[in-house]
């Protein structure tokens, strides 16, 4: 094929995935829009500091690409953080394991598992792209986004969950467990280079982020 023709080509699938989607994140912002019963909003911006804390591991969870509204949760199904467009936030939890749900609401849920030191900061990032996905972020990252996690850190808001706000979002919520389920399932099913990347290990910390 003369190069022009493939330029061209490659020039009209591009444009063509850009539309696509474009209708998709339009589609799925009207039959939200439709249902009624969006989880609200409930950040704030923050002024807190990501810098390791005492008697607990921080996980900071940065959303670098599409403009979505993710939610965190817990392993009890507590709603404990969200990302509102391109953000991050801080995430407080007690040293050893843990398990954290991530999901857009009407797109895929996702998993992160595994351990955590006290003093130390872990990164994780949550995007789209073709499918929702939320992975670790640390040094075996794929793509070079560890050598990316300070562009987009320092490039994004801090935003936080306002106590005022949380209780209507934990009502639109609703029962935690689907989401749970959703993203169990999903995660139990994959091979196990894909459940690497949703692994937390102990020495992925920073002791100075």
């Amino acid at each position: 094929m003369p190069k022009a023709a493939s330029q061209t080509n490659r020039a009209w699938r591009n444009a063509r995935a850009s539309l696509l989607g474009t209708l998709g994140i339009a589609i799925f912002a009207a039959s939200l829009a439709a249902c009624g019963n969006m989880i609200p909003n409930a950040t704030v911006a923050s002024a807190s500091s990501i810098a390791p804390a005492a008697g607990e591991a921080t996980i900071v969870f940065v959303q670098p690409t599409k403009p979505y509204l993710i939610h965190v949760l817990d392993a009890k199904g507590q709603l404990v953080g969200q990302l509102y467009t391109k953000s991050h936030t801080a995430i407080h939890v007690p040293p050893g394991p843990v398990r954290l749900y991530c999901f857009v609401q009407g797109l895929q849920a996702d998993r992160l598992d595994g351990n955590v030191e006290a003093g130390k900061v872990y990164f994780a990032s949550a995007s789209y792209f073709n499918e929702f996905s939320c992975v670790a972020l640390n040094p075996r990252s794929n793509d070079n986004r560890w050598a990316l996690k300070d562009q987009w850190v320092r490039g994004t808001p801090n935003l936080a969950l306002d106590s005022q706000k949380l209780p209507e979002a934990t009502r639109v919520l609703g029962d935690p467990m689907v989401y749970m389920r959703r993203a169990d399932a999903r995660v139990d099913g994959m091979d196990a280079p894909h459940r690497a990347e949703r692994t937390i290990q102990p020495n992925d910390g920073l002791t100075v982020p």
